[in-house]
């Protein structure tokens, strides 16, 4: 049995403890997430731009290079999804230092939880959906890269009589 009842600063600092635990799981399971997609882009990409130089090696023959813009397009796909690194990291830096302002300048932790938006938090968005750009757009160039792979293959096949 309990001698006193928690004060109101203890139950919100249970909260607010209670709170930020879930809060790091979230983050830490959206980062997963993104470092997973990022690594599977980068993958795709990187993989097929060495495959699609080997079958040009291979087949070095071949008159008219109609591989070469797929190579272009998986060697495209693999810098964006490179690039995606760069505003995601950039957008948790954001929202790290927005997370650190409103908890030192605040007076409460009341104050600290409803504190508004501020810049920092604005921009690690606006990083975030810059960066989730940039990762449909190294998907789409691998598909459009597979695309122009086929139809090159389709090509070559037909006209020479492979």
């Amino acid at each position: 049995m309990r001698d006193r009842e928690p004060t109101t600063s203890e139950i919100i600092y249970y909260h607010v403890e209670h709170a930020l635990g879930h809060f790091q799981i979230l983050i830490q399971s959206i980062i997963g997430f993104a470092s997973g997609a990022i690594r599977g882009a980068t993958l795709l990409n990187g993989g097929a731009a060495v495959a699609l130089l080997g079958f040009l090696a291979s087949n070095f023959q071949l008159r008219n290079n109609e591989l070469l813009p797929a190579l272009q397009f998986f060697v495209a796909g693999a810098l964006f999804a490179s690039v995606t690194w760069v505003f995601s990291y950039l957008s948790q830096i954001c929202y790290a230092f927005d997370l650190k302002y409103r908890w030192n300048y605040s007076n409460s932790v009341e104050e600290c939880l409803t504190k508004k938006s501020t810049f920092r938090k604005a921009a690690g968005c606006l990083l975030q959906l810059i960066g989730m750009a940039f990762m449909i757009t190294s998907y789409g160039l691998f598909a459009w890269g597979c695309f122009t792979a086929y139809d090159a293959i389709q090509k070559t096949t037909l006209t020479s009589g492979l």
